[in-house]
């Protein structure tokens, strides 16, 4: 748009999805904690020094963190909200936008899916989700990031699946 210089805007948008964790971050403690937890939690993650400084400069690695935690907190709403529609989209989103930053989302069910199968004990939880709209939402969170992915990367545009695998490869390390 030409209101700031290249270097200036990227720095934007690190500290804009900077700010947007730290919301998260926020309303997670405030519904777990209270008020006052939740301040404390928003002020000690925005003045951590790693991450002050991080979220300043680093071009990837605290964006991915930042998508990363956004995705954990949202999954976290969704379940706790009867499997809210809305939350699941800002999950997907949050997911993909993690994929686009880094592959290290792949890291999420390792974190999120113990915890689903815990809280599945619950009654109240149970009630609000059947195992076939478990599975269908698993299936969505699988696919759709991977279909954002390839809809919006010009390179997977052709030779779509070759370049995924080579993509896949590349980050595993093979």
């Amino acid at each position: 748009l030409g209101l700031l210089g290249d270097v200036e805007a990227y720095h934007v948008y690190v500290v804009l999805t900077s700010s947007v964790c730290l919301l998260f971050v926020h309303l997670f403690t405030q519904k777990a904690f209270g008020h006052s937890a939740a301040l404390f939690a928003g002020l000690a993650l925005s003045l951590y020094p790693f991450y002050f400084a991080e979220s300043h400069f680093d071009i990837k690695n605290i964006v991915q963190a930042n998508f990363f935690t956004v995705s954990l907190l949202s999954f976290y709403f969704w379940v706790r909200n009867k499997f809210s529609v809305h939350w699941f989209a800002l999950f997907i989103v949050a997911s993909f936008l993690a994929l686009g930053t880094k592959w290290n989302i792949a890291f999420l069910p390792f974190i999120s899916l113990p915890w689903f199968f815990v809280v599945m004990l619950k009654k109240e939880v149970r009630v609000a989700a059947t195992w076939p709209k478990v599975i269908l939402y698993g299936l969505l969170a699988l696919i759709v990031p991977f279909v954002l992915l390839i809809i919006f990367w010009p390179f997977l545009w052709t030779d779509t699946i070759p370049r995924l695998v080579s993509t896949f490869r590349f980050y595993a390390g093979l």
